[in-house]
């Protein structure tokens, strides 16, 4: 089927969720798992400042439940996955949901200038 040409394609910014909950380097499992707990929301991004350094999502906390980790004393830093792919809120949102998908990915944050401005993610409702 071919598109419509005077269709208006959709950027990442239009399907975005901002703000993005957070978490430091430096903060425990426990207190980033709260916030994911409280935002409802399926990881956290990693900054330092606004510079995306990481993210930590569920399947990090499974797979860090899975080892046994003390959730008190263990560090986001020790878990998170670093330097996450990111997309610009300019790019086409079609390309950045392939993009998630030929990953597995379900989050990507959205970075413009090196600062975070939100997060992409696949939903499974």
């Amino acid at each position: 089927m071919a598109m419509d040409p005077g269709a208006k394609v959709k950027t990442v910014e239009e399907m975005m969720s901002s703000p993005v909950v957070t978490a430091a380097p430096s903060e425990s499992i426990a207190a980033a798992g709260q916030r994911m707990r409280d935002g409802k929301v399926g990881s956290v991004v990693v900054v330092d400042d606004k510079r995306v350094i990481g993210i930590l999502t569920e399947r990090d906390l499974v797979r860090f439940a899975a080892e046994g980790g003390d959730a008190a004393t263990s560090k986001v830093s020790e878990w998170m996955t670093e330097n996450p792919d990111t997309v610009e809120p300019t790019e086409d949102a079609a390309a950045a949901f392939q993009s998630l998908s030929e990953h597995s990915y379900r989050h990507i944050p959205v970075v413009h200038d090196s600062e975070l401005v939100g997060i992409v993610s696949m939903r499974f409702n």
